[in-house]
């Protein structure tokens, strides 16, 4: 009888671990889509903002592009980046999804500087990420 009282406080207490733990991971897997999505902002508006201040200097859309993909090939030239790199490394940088981030990199410069360069509808921000993707893929540079 006794064994089977130990028995049957072990399984409840398995069952009750069972039931307090899974919140607790998918807590911190939201928290973990959260870090992501805070750091793609990050990185969408360190291309925006190099963008827009190029064209605000008078440079044309292609050396704009260009200045701000090669600016931001390497995270340390980001300074809204470098608190991120010195908590994890580019452990966190590598999780980000380039079409993602592509897409929020788009949206930011249509919100920042779209009126200067033409991007006025949804088709010209479609129109402008497939241009901007091409121009990444021409300029990118791995270090």
């Amino acid at each position: 009888m006794r064994g089977n009282a130990f028995v049957c406080y072990l399984i409840s207490f398995l069952f009750a671990f069972i039931l307090v733990f899974p919140p607790l991971v998918n807590a911190e897997i939201q928290d973990a889509h959260i870090k992501i999505e805070n750091l793609q902002k990050k990185v969408a508006k360190g291309y925006s903002s190099k963008f827009c201040n190029a064209i605000a200097m008078g440079f044309s859309k292609d050396s704009a592009a260009r200045l701000s993909i090669e600016e931001n090939s390497n995270p340390k030239y980001n300074p809204s980046l470098w608190m991120e790199l010195m908590r994890s490394g580019n452990k966190d940088l590598s999780k980000i999804d380039q079409q993602e981030i592509s897409e929020k990199i788009g949206v930011s410069i249509s919100n920042n500087c779209g009126q200067a360069i033409g991007i006025k509808t949804v088709d010209d921000l479609d129109e402008f990420n497939i241009y901007f993707a091409k121009m990444q893929s021409t300029y990118s540079t791995k270090e």
